[in-house]
């Protein structure tokens, strides 16, 4: 009869130990994502299912007065869908700074004042980009004027989405001190 109960209690015994090993290996998986996050240095404010927001330029190095290509993208890590919804057609506002910290200006967009909606499907993005000609607008510096060069940069973008409130910058990237031809 030992050897009964023994055998029934094993099977009990390697199912808590399979259910406590997957719970285990849960935490672990969310204190990875958790921690690339982090490291990578995404602000992430709500529980958006997975969801990461983040900006980039299309070079690291520029002539004066040529157009700088920005984008936003918000990608799903998760699994499930994500529908974002935005006050405008403007997914992302975005304000430059020198690489000392200090404001330079924001970047004009026009938009359509209409109610937008992107779902984002896991394991895919949605991008929104803008076009900077180098002309800065800001309290500090009269309309119009264009950067300053040489000097080095980078981009703030801000998620415009109702109930995702995310923060992102570029790396830093330069503007020479000779006019393209």
């Amino acid at each position: 009869m030992g050897a009964d109960n023994g055998g029934s209690a094993e099977p009990s015994k390697k199912r808590h130990l399979l259910k406590s090993t997957r719970a285990r290996i849960y935490i672990v998986v969310a204190v990875l994502v958790s921690a690339s996050v982090v490291t990578v240095g995404w602000e992430l404010v709500r529980q958006e299912r997975g969801l990461v927001f983040s900006t980039s330029t299309d070079e690291r190095e520029y002539s004066p007065g040529e157009q700088i290509r920005v984008s936003a993208e918000f990608t799903n890590f998760g699994f499930d869908s994500v529908v974002l919804t935005f006050n405008t057609s403007q997914m992302a506002s975005f304000s430059v700074y020198a690489s000392d910290g200090s404001l330079v200006g924001g970047i004009p967009m026009l938009s359509l004042q209409v109610i937008t909606e992107k779902t984002v499907r896991p394991g895919h993005s949605v991008e929104f980009g803008v076009t900077w000609d180098q002309i800065v607008f800001g309290p500090d510096a009269p309309t119009g004027a264009p950067v300053p060069f040489p000097d080095s940069y980078y981009i703030i973008a801000h998620a415009m989405s109702i109930g995702f409130q995310g923060t992102a910058h570029t790396e830093v990237f330069t503007i020479t001190g000779t006019e393209s031809s």
